[in-house]
């Protein structure tokens, strides 16, 4: 009896301890540095190669509204809401349609060569007139999304509070996964060719144009801090109304994010076309 009863009591503190070893384990896993915990967000191990492993949420999926769907007479596609054509919008079956309705035909992203420009490499393509961001890898296109700009849709972004989306080459300068806009790649606007325009037209200091440089020839991050503007970012949206209405910033559905920033790491190209 007494051996039975010492048994019972040995089984029972096992018990207790695997369940303390099992909750410290999961608390650890919880609590790890660096893995911050976002609904419907995938962080992967570090050395993972990203382009073999689907995120959780994948790319979304949205049923065509066939009904408001109206072919033209050119033979295109026009969208109409309770009977009124719509323009400058995002339709619920996430296609973006311009100023006449439409979605574009043809945008600056079929004039560039991104075959050349992806070489080797992992890059973005942003149309700010065709709304569309691209992921490329290696002269392959990976993913398109639909995205948004800055509310001022025209030119380049010249000075802070223009509320233009720069144009130009860029590289990803910073990765935000605590963002307020649920993830952000940060962009080195203003980079070289921003500084060199703007020292010509007596915007900013020779030494500020030079510092701006030898930061981009470095890869380093630009804070922006100048009269130019700054903080320009690829980021998702906890509401994304599918409008351009930003700062200057690219936005995009918050599950397209995931996938555009678990790909795309510091350094990496960044190509904005008008």
């Amino acid at each position: 009896m007494i051996k039975r009863t010492r048994l019972k009591k040995c089984t029972r503190l096992k018990i207790q301890l695997r369940l303390k070893i099992l909750t410290a384990a999961l608390l650890l896993t919880v609590l790890m540095p660096g893995q911050p915990a976002f609904a419907n967000h995938v962080f992967y191990p570090a050395g993972t190669d990203y382009w073999h492993v689907e995120p959780l949420s994948g790319p979304l999926q949205f049923p065509k509204q066939e009904g408001n769907w109206r072919t033209g007479p050119d033979g295109r596609e026009y969208y109409y809401k309770d009977g009124v054509l719509q323009t400058n919008y995002l339709t619920p079956d996430n296609h973006y349609v311009g100023a006449d309705g439409a979605i574009p035909e043809h945008t600056s992203l079929e004039e560039y060569d991104m075959v050349t420009a992806s070489r080797g490499c992992r890059a973005i393509i942003v149309s700010k007139s065709g709304h569309r961001l691209e992921v490329w890898r290696d002269r392959q296109r990976m993913y398109s999304f639909v995205v948004t700009c800055g509310s001022n849709v025209e030119g380049d972004k010249v000075i802070r509070g223009d509320h233009r989306t720069p144009v130009g080459e860029f590289y990803i300068s910073r990765k935000i996964p605590d963002s307020f806009a649920y993830l952000a790649l940060n962009l080195n606007y203003p980079n070289s060719e921003d500084a060199a325009r703007a020292l010509e037209a007596g915007i900013i200091s020779k030494g500020t144009a030079q510092s701006i440089a030898d930061t981009v020839a470095k890869k380093g991050y630009t804070n922006g801090d100048t009269v130019l503007g700054g903080a320009i970012q690829i980021h998702g949206c906890r509401i994304f109304e599918g409008k351009d209405q930003s700062r200057g910033c690219v936005e995009m559905l918050s599950q397209d994010m995931e996938i555009v920033f678990n790909i795309m790491e510091t350094g990496d190209k960044v190509i904005i076309l008008p």
